[in-house]
């Protein structure tokens, strides 16, 4: 089907502390939106709102969406710097008020978000359960955790570090997607000069001699402080909407799949670990691939560690009502711009899958074995 053509155009509206927020919005204007086609897109952490670019035509013409926004969070693409510490829960409270100027107070929206996107959505859609339509979290379970012990290390740390002032210039945007798709955040052969130009395209701003990333420097420190992992689970545990994970065998799990365990059962086992709607079924099973890889290695601690990883993790989706978690063969860790037809045929039939029933109905059972 050839994708259709949206209305597209640039949208800025005022955030907190007197910045600006800025991204693209892409409308049918020819058809009534509902909180089902009615999308929020939020991307990763120096990615910006043009990493949506090849999936948003996709939405439209398989008729998922008729209403997608895809903002430059703060810091990101061409929205202002806040110009000091980033914390995620900002980011949760930027989702509200977008939605606020964007819809309305009050007015349902799905959420769709990639890696730290997906993090900051799930945490939204916990804040905002009775707005929140429909969930879409690629190559993401949800925020980097800290536990209690680590922060005041964690803290020290970050307050002892500010932006340098100095920054990478480059002779072109070539120059610059280059340079991306060489050191991208998470190491990715399918991450190309093609798919890095693409950021590169609404994320640089000119300077004497070229032009920089226009990524606030303040992103580049470290984090002042992560959200607990029983605060994280508490707010998944708030999410009624339906909810879909979308992960890579080449993505952001890719370091677990190189444990020989791990790679014999494969990322489709994991997955339906990480959602196991029986605690005790789940743990039974950990119990017994961990005595069985111990028994050949006992001195694996990244097996261990791996481990303990996963747990949490699992831990943390079980809290979600209704989730599912889907993994597609390849896409790196960017697949709604390295394989966006992959992502959208999975996200198709889930939407069908849930608009059959209300959030309400979804999972009984899960319900019942969170009480």
């Amino acid at each position: 089907m050839r994708p259709l053509r949206p209305t597209s155009f640039e949208f800025s509206i005022p955030a907190m502390r007197g910045h600006t927020l800025r991204g693209l919005r892409y409308m049918d204007v020819t058809a009534p939106s509902d909180g089902s086609s009615r999308w929020l897109l939020l991307h990763g952490w120096l990615d910006n709102a043009a990493s949506f670019e090849r999936l948003v035509p996709q939405l439209f013409s398989t008729h998922l969406a008729n209403d997608v926004t895809a903002v430059d969070m703060s810091g990101h693409g061409k929205s202002d710097h806040r110009s000091g510490p980033y914390h995620s829960t900002d980011y949760v409270a930027e989702v509200a008020l977008l939605a606020d100027h964007l819809y309305g107070p009050g007015v349902p929206f799905s959420l769709c978000g990639h890696s730290l996107g997906g993090g900051i959505a799930l945490a939204a859609a916990g804040v905002l359960a009775p707005r929140i339509s429909r969930l879409v979290l690629l190559e993401s379970v949800g925020l980097l955790s800290g536990d209690a012990s680590s922060a005041p290390r964690q803290l020290a740390k970050s307050m002892s570090k500010l932006p340098s002032g100095q920054t990478s210039v480059f002779a072109s945007l070539e120059a610059a997607a280059a340079r991306r798709a060489q050191k991208n955040v998470v190491p990715d052969p399918l991450f190309t000069i093609d798919s890095a130009r693409v950021l590169a395209s609404r994320g640089l701003r000119p300077v004497d001699g070229g032009v920089t990333w226009s990524t606030d420097p303040w992103l580049l420190l470290p984090t002042r402080m992560y959200m607990p992992e029983d605060v994280q689970r508490a707010l998944a545990s708030r999410v009624t909407a339906p909810t879909l994970i979308i992960l890579t065998r080449d993505g952001i799990f890719q370091n677990l799949m190189r444990i020989p365990l791990l790679r014999r059962f494969g990322l489709d086992t994991l997955a339906m670990l990480l959602v196991a709607r029986s605690l005790k079924h789940a743990a039974r099973c950990c119990t017994i691939l961990t005595a069985w890889w111990l028994s050949v290695n006992a001195q694996s601690k990244r097996f261990q560690r791996s481990c303990a990883i996963l747990a949490e993790i699992s831990h943390r989706l079980r809290s979600i009502r209704d989730c599912d978690v889907r993994v597609i063969a390849r896409g790196g860790h960017h697949p709604h711009l390295t394989e966006a037809s992959a992502v959208v045929a999975e996200i198709t039939p889930w939407m069908k899958k849930v608009a059959k029933r209300s959030p309400v109905e979804a999972d009984p059972e899960s319900r019942r074995s969170m009480m």
